[in-house]
């Protein structure tokens, strides 16, 4: 179902795809820059090499990519663009971590990596927090994405609705749930590459699942 993200196809696919990944598996406090973005796609493009052949070809092999991603409209640059990845400034140095967006994305690609980050997501969710928010309340009280409508009847309700995915995608058998609800609509017509990080956001809250969470919310009873 990878085919039908723009950003794994073509001649960009490989180095998307092992950004993404590297990304993914890092934690946060411990974000890479550029050039450990670069070390790792290296040294995951080449796990058999020796010690002695990555310390003398590890160099300049490293600069070649560091260059294809962080020239004017790069590798890094795309991904940014398209709402995959956040560039953040974390111990005054500029680090890269993944979006909702760019961890599901991942996901639909490798499904296996759930089990290494469904305890602990790697990805900063207070940004998706305060996107979520912002572009539930923009849409004043009715949401109408993608067909849907949902009457919101209580201001609170938009922070229920956040805390409500969140508890889902902090377990692994949420998070994978989601995660097969993103890919089934793809096969539908669902175009990531097309939807900002607070779009893509909206989407998760107004699934089916989700609608009658907040009709039970509502209603006042117990979702």
């Amino acid at each position: 179902m990878a085919e039908h993200i723009g950003i794994f196809k073509g001649r960009e696919k490989d180095y998307n795809e092992l950004i993404l990944k590297t990304l993914l598996l890092k934690e946060i406090g411990n974000l890479p820059t550029a050039w450990q973005i670069s070390k790792d796609v290296y040294e995951e493009k080449n796990p058999h090499l020796s010690l002695e052949q990555k310390r003398i070809e590890g160099y300049r092999e490293t600069q070649k990519i560091y260059s294809v991603f962080i020239r004017k409209n790069g590798r890094l640059n795309g991904l940014e663009s398209k709402g995959y990845i956040q560039c953040i400034v974390e111990n005054k140095k500029p680090v890269f971590a993944p979006t909702i967006k760019g961890t599901f994305a991942t996901l639909i690609a490798y499904p296996d990596l759930i089990e290494n980050i469904s305890d602990t997501m790697k990805f900063d969710l207070q940004p998706f927090i305060e996107h979520s928010r912002k572009q539930l309340q923009k849409a004043s009280s009715k949401l109408a994405y993608f067909g849907v409508k949902i009457q919101i009847q209580r201001p609170a309700i938009y922070d229920e609705m956040i805390k409500h995915l969140l508890d889902r995608i902090k377990t692994k058998e949420g998070l994978f749930e989601l995660v097969m609800t993103t890919k089934n609509a793809l096969g539908h017509g669902l175009d990531l590459d097309s939807l900002s990080v607070e779009e893509f956001s909206v989407w998760l809250v107004t699934n089916k699942r989700f609608r009658i969470f907040i009709e039970n919310l509502n209603e006042g009873a117990e979702p």
